[in-house]
């Protein structure tokens, strides 16, 4: 498993897309950066280092600086490749319960966001199995969409390109690891896949619907399973129950609207699904160890601004 830290932007060097509608066999090399390899269509045989990889459609391999490269098979292949530096990559040698650990304590931090926003920057990291395959339909695309925009910018040499497929790249990367952290957790619950995607569509609804009344017979009902059961597997996967994860949405809408508006903490409130002004101010309180009017201040100090 590869760790690395979305906080520094890799470097492009080459950014493309090539259809070998022949038969070809990879050409031998030692690479001094990363090479990213996505399969669109066909086949590649590759060697690198001691270890050989077939790499068929919707599969990725990340090949490591300084190993030894090389076709070891001749096969048609449409595939995207990227090659580019970052220096906050690496090898980790953790089982699979101590990633799980680490992926469900970073699901946890970003829920529950600091006072202080260059907390969460400090504390950034993502893991990426080094190949495998794509599973999930809609991460495929939205990798594959992003790999092509990289792609045209490339090509058209539009102003500051290499920017922007760094942009790119490190978007898909960390959609790859997004996609990889829920299989992590899936396959240390009680929960088939069926259960995994109404959990993304309970997650989905808790962020939509948070301004409105969501009880347990509502969530029962909407979700056609039991709440109990519900509960119980929405906490091995996401470390929260469903509500716990419900009050930390309003607490973080709560956050935004007093940072960034004057809005009255009644008018927050309503806005957040928090109940009346009483009841905010002691929520707020709870969850965050100060006044709705104390964290107000450490973002709108200015004198002439009326602080609710």
């Amino acid at each position: 498993m590869l760790r690395f830290l979305p906080t520094q932007m890799p470097r492009i060097t080459f950014l493309g897309r090539v259809n070998y509608r022949e038969p070809w066999c990879h050409f031998h090399r030692v690479s001094p950066v990363y090479i990213l390899y996505y399969i669109l269509s066909g086949e590649m045989y590759l060697r690198e280092g001691e270890v050989d990889y077939v790499l068929h459609p919707g599969e990725y391999l990340l090949l490591e600086p300084g190993l030894e490269v090389y076709g070891t098979k001749a096969a048609s292949c449409d595939y995207y490749y990227v090659h580019f530096e970052h220096f906050q990559f690496e090898q980790v040698d953790l089982s699979l319960e101590e990633i799980r650990a680490r992926v469900q304590e970073i699901r946890q931090r970003s829920l529950n966001e600091k006072l202080l926003p260059e907390a969460d920057y400090a504390q950034a990291e993502c893991f990426l199995e080094k190949y495998t395959a794509v599973e999930d339909p809609a991460v495929h695309m939205r990798v594959y969409s992003l790999l092509e925009e990289a792609v045209q910018h490339t090509r058209r040499r539009t102003e500051n390109h290499r920017c922007i497929g760094s942009v790119k790249l490190l978007e898909s990367l960390m959609e790859l690891s997004r996609s990889q952290a829920d299989r992590i957790l899936q396959q240390n619950s009680s929960c088939t896949a069926e259960m995994a995607e109404k959990i993304q569509q309970v997650v989905q609804y808790l962020h939509s619907e948070y301004p409105n009344k969501i009880g347990s017979q509502e969530i029962e009902a909407r979700f056609a399973v039991n709440f109990d059961y519900l509960n119980r597997v929405f906490r091995q996967i996401t470390g929260s129950t469903i509500f716990h994860y419900l009050a930390v949405v309003r607490l973080n809408q709560a956050k935004e609207f007093l940072a960034t508006t004057t809005m009255r903490s009644a008018e927050i409130a309503a806005c957040t699904g928090i109940g009346d002004e009483y009841y905010f101010s002691k929520f707020f309180k709870k969850m965050t160890g100060m006044s709705p009017r104390q964290y107000r201040s450490r973002y709108l100090p200015e004198r002439g601004i009326r602080l609710p």
